[in-house]
Formats: structure tokens, sequence, C-alpha cells
């Protein structure tokens, strides 16, 4: 370690204020008292947004201190907050001893102590984090005035990352809103989708000493991934299906969370099981993607759920019967081309900007192992 720095805990740096929810009948919806931090309700990828008010505030968080979700599945998440709130027993509060001053670079040092804290929580479960735990995480200090230098630093990666962020959201929202006004013509006939799609229906017996790829379908419309390649021997006896390229594909059990997807030249000979049936348009009746970009559009997703009756949490298995009735607007096949040509273009903008958001967190990943263990060290008037 750089000889001017010194090794020490978290609470050499900060104090920490571990919250306590108030009392669920003094909770509302429309701003009556101070704004209330639970958890990851309230979280975005920046500051918190108030959704609920308590009258009855027990715990604070001021402007500027770090606030770190302590508990349940999204420990480790971290926020700033941008004014005073009430926290909730999720939440942690954590403040530079040195004040305001000093949480830019606490950020960066919690951002990177993120996994050591993930160690430290209890229950497999539930996991938690409590203070004392917080409190005694192993950290490097370098000198105060390195510490506002490498913060400065590491806050340009931020404000990238931040603003390409916002311009995504941007492109998602028009992308939405585009979607939507070209699937919704008064103009288009509907048709039931039973008139324009047959199911494709390719079986096959695992050979026991083969691999075989499967593939799966995130959720909100993100797509296929492919799984880890597996034996015939390991499938035993579930049923699975060749996948046939340029389908229409969903999740039964995810469909109304709009886990649905077109099968590419990418997953050819490739394998899915009962859970993700493939659709083929009849002749030139209806395009693919118009038919996914309409089944990503809120109309769609209403739809999706319709045809998705009830059951316990997130699985409620979309009946395929039902889906079949659903109807649509369905332009000409030509038109239909043409408005998806036109969102594909916008999806293709989108994903461009996602890579250079990746290039830039990944970029700052490997800097902030860098700065904050003093492999790298920001010279005076650098930052």
């Amino acid at each position: 370690m750089v000889d001017e720095w010194k090794k020490g805990r978290l609470r050499d740096l900060a104090t920490i204020a571990m919250g306590n929810s108030p009392p669920s009948s003094t909770y509302n919806m429309v701003g009556d008292g101070v704004p209330l931090v639970n958890g990851p309700t309230e979280f975005t990828d920046t500051s918190p947004i108030a959704k609920q008010w308590t009258t009855a505030p027990q715990r604070f968080c001021e402007k500027g201190d770090i606030l770190l979700c302590v508990r349940g599945s999204s420990t480790g998440r971290i926020n700033v907050a941008d004014q005073q709130y009430c926290i909730g027993r999720g939440v942690a509060a954590i403040r530079s001893s040195e004040g305001t001053e000093g949480n830019a670079y606490l950020k960066q040092l919690l951002l990177e102590l993120v996994t050591q804290i993930l160690t430290t929580s209890v229950g497999s479960t539930f996991p938690s984090v409590d203070k004392g735990s917080l409190q005694e995480l192993e950290v490097n200090i370098p000198p105060a005035d390195e510490r506002k230098r490498i913060a400065a630093l590491l806050s340009c990666w931020d404000k990238n990352i931040e603003v390409v962020n916002k311009l995504i959201a941007l492109k998602k929202t028009k992308l939405r809103a585009i979607a939507q006004q070209l699937m919704q013509s008064r103009r288009s006939p509907y048709q039931a989708l039973s008139s324009v799609l047959t199911k494709v229906n390719l079986p096959i017996v695992p050979n026991e000493t083969e691999l075989y790829r499967e593939i799966g379908i995130r959720s909100h419309g993100r797509g296929i991934f492919h799984k880890e390649p597996t034996s015939g021997l390991s499938l035993g006896t579930k049923r699975v299906y060749r996948v046939k390229p340029d389908c229409f594909v969903f999740n039964v059990v995810f469909a109304w969370e709009q886990a649905v997807a077109r099968t590419t030249e990418r997953e050819n000979d490739m394998i899915a099981s009962h859970r993700f049936p493939m659709y083929e348009p009849i002749g030139e009746s209806v395009d693919v993607d118009y038919l996914l970009y309409f089944f990503k559009t809120p109309r769609g997703k209403h739809l999706l759920g319709l045809a998705s009756p009830g059951g316990a949490g997130r699985n409620r298995t979309l009946s395929q019967e039902a889906f079949m009735k659903l109807k649509i607007p369905l332009p000409d096949i030509d038109r239909q081309r043409l408005i998806a040509k036109a969102l594909a273009a916008l999806d293709r903008e989108i994903e461009i900007l996602e890579r250079l958001q990746d290039g830039y967190a990944k970029q700052k990943r490997g800097l902030m192992q860098q700065l904050l263990t003093g492999k790298v060290r920001v010279s005076e008037g650098v930052a």
C-alpha cells in the first residue's frame, strides 16, 4: 500500500444511521408529512423518488447522504439523498465524518465495497446487514486531498453514465409512444391471431450422448438468451422441440410480463421446452417483427395479461387457446413491415447507447479498483 495511505475501517470515515420504519398507519400518498424511503421501491439509478409520506418520522437522512439498502434481495444497492427523508428499516444512511464534501468519495468507496457488504450479510433467503458489520468494513484511507481528487475523477464517469442513461430512457419512451401510435390506427382491421398464425411443432427425442442448447426468454421484451449446453442424458424425459428461425415465441409462464421474442438463425439447431411454444405466419398474413413490437406495447401487454389467468406471485400461465383468440390491429403486410423497420431503427439507436453505457461502466469499475487501492494515483491539478 502507498506510504501516505492508512488501513482502517468504514467507521473511521463515516457515521452510519440505520433506518426504522414508522407505523404503517401513518403512511399516505398525498404528501402529508415527510417523504419515506423504505428501500428499493423508491430507489432509481441516482436518487430516490418520493412515493409515500409519513406523519410520524423516526429516523432521517439529510441531503447528500449515501443511502444503502440493507435488507432483502436488493442489499447493497446505493442511492444519494437529494433531500431530507425519513428512512425505514430497509435502508441505512451513511455520511462522511468530514461533512457533505466527503460524501462524494464515500459514495465511490461504497460502490467498490458492495461485494464485501454482501459477504457480511446474514441470511440466505432474506439477507440483511447490521450496523456493526458496516462499521467494521476494511478500507484503504488516502489523504484527504487525494480523496477529493479521486472522487472528482470518478464523478466524471458518473456524469457520462448518467447522460447516456437519460438518452436511453428518452429513446425508449419515444419508441413506446411511436409504436403505440402506429399500431392503434383506426383504419387497421382487427384480426384474430388464429387467422394469421399457426403453431410450429417439431418435437425431438434427445440422444443421451449428444449436447443440446436450450433457449430462454427474458421478461420485459428483452429477448432470447442461450443456456449452457447440456447432455441428452441430463434432459431425461423432458419434452423438447427443435427451434425454427423466424417464429414468434414466448414463455407461457411469463408472457404476461412480455417474455416474448422472435427466433433467428442464431437459434437454429437449438431446442426449447414445452414452455416456449413457437408460432409462424400463415403465408404473408403477418410480419413477425410487427407482431413482436405490438406485444411490447402497453396494449399488447394488456392482451397477454388477459390470456394469462390469475395465479400466485409472478407465475401466470398463458392459455394458448386464449392467445390465438386475441384480436390485434393488422394493416396490410407492406405497412406492417414499414412500421417494424421504423421501430427497429430506434431499437438500434438504443442498442448503441446501451453499449456505450456498458463501456463507460466497465471503464469506471476498472478505474475504481486502481484508484481506491492506490495502484494508480491522481496527481494534483488533474481532477
